[in-house]
């Protein structure tokens, strides 16, 4: 262990963050040695669960997002500030939303509405001129017409349990399918402050390919990243290039693999941009 422990700092340095498939490709044999087996017992089967795929046929930026640490702080985010909403999310958006500015339309087919015709946006038929942000489906913007972009797709058990539940937050199951058909449980309360502890509520993920038609796996929730689906996106953004006042937000209309500080980001940069403009 202290050879090893020798070998990754000399190599990387220590708080270094290494991904998986580039410490595999490593000179030194005792690194590859410990490379292939992180690999086999983290990465190899979460990521056949989680995408439908091997590790190596996936874009290597997903596996990317989740390196091998040379460091003793064994906490998933290394943020210097991490927090919740104080009530919650839900809360977070209802009072964000309870502005006489914005109108909620739920139930609705947006593309019953929005319509794109020679580099205009029409809204109920008519051309509209004001600012226009996505954050749909762009291949459903665009009626599918360079075929769907690929998405892997979540479902989610919720079930209740007596006190607690598991150690931490999340835990993961990076094991066959065979074995835990699901890739990670939830356990809420240990996210919140004074949580209830006889009663507790979990969340068990099950990963799904994405089917627009399916009865399960019908919510796209991660774009599938390749060099084909890639392509088929940035052919996609080319259609639109034209419609000046539509701008794409999100990770489904970006088809970008965003965490929520990351797309909060997004939307403030993009806020400002707009701001900038008037």
């Amino acid at each position: 262990a202290e050879r090893l422990k020798k070998a990754l700092i000399d190599t990387y340095g220590m708080e270094t963050k290494v991904p998986v498939l580039e410490l595999r490709k490593q000179e030194n044999e005792e690194i590859r040695e410990l490379a292939e087996y992180i690999f086999e017992h983290v990465f190899k089967y979460y990521t056949m669960k989680q995408w439908g795929t091997s590790a190596e046929e996936i874009d290597p930026a997903v596996t990317g997002r989740v390196p091998v640490r040379i460091s003793y702080d064994d906490r998933y985010f290394q943020d210097s500030f991490q927090k919740m909403p104080l009530n919650g999310y839900t809360a977070m958006f209802e009072k964000m939303l309870d502005h006489p500015g914005i109108e909620v339309r739920l139930n609705t087919d947006a593309m019953r509405h929005l319509e794109l015709s020679a580099g205009k946006v029409l809204f109920d038929g008519e051309p509209f001129e004001g600012t226009v942000i996505y954050t749909g489906l762009v291949d459903d913007l665009l009626h599918y017409v360079r075929g769907d972009l690929p998405y892997r797709s979540l479902e989610f058990e919720i079930r209740s349990e007596n006190g607690q539940f598991q150690p931490v937050a999340t835990v993961n199951y990076p094991t066959p399918a065979s074995i835990h058909p699901y890739t990670r449980i939830s356990e809420y309360k240990l996210m919140q402050k004074d949580a209830p502890k006889e009663k507790t509520t979990i969340a068990v993920e099950y990963p799904y390919a994405y089917s627009r038609t399916g009865t399960k796996g019908n919510v796209p929730y991660y774009p599938v990243f390749t060099d084909e689906s890639k392509a088929q996106y940035e052919a996609y953004a080319a259609l639109l290039k034209p419609y000046r006042n539509l701008y794409l937000l999100g990770r489904l209309a970006e088809y970008r693999y965003y965490n929520m500080d990351a797309a909060t980001d997004a939307a403030l940069a993009l806020v400002k941009q707009l701001l900038e403009k008037e």
